[in-house]
């Protein structure tokens, strides 16, 4: 199977106390990108033992989806 590598991007920012708003206080913003090249992963047949099927992707590394992009807000209280 052919090397696989991607770039990932993790961004984060903690508002703390510092808004005037009382409700834009202790909130925190993450923003994730896996896979930031949207490369995709070597095809690898796999055959199954368990009876569950084959699979075309290393299921534990790659993943068929490619590109992920998440958003994640925190409150604290």
């Amino acid at each position: 199977m052919p090397s696989h590598y991607t770039v990932d991007l993790a961004v984060s920012y903690d508002m703390g106390d510092q808004p005037e708003n009382e409700y834009l206080r202790n909130i925190s913003l993450q923003l994730v990108v896996n896979n930031v090249t949207n490369k995709r992963p070597p095809f690898a047949y796999k055959a199954s033992t368990s009876g569950s099927g084959g699979s075309a992707f290393w299921g534990l590394v790659d993943s068929p989806i490619q590109r992920q992009i998440s958003l994640t807000i925190t409150k604290t209280w």
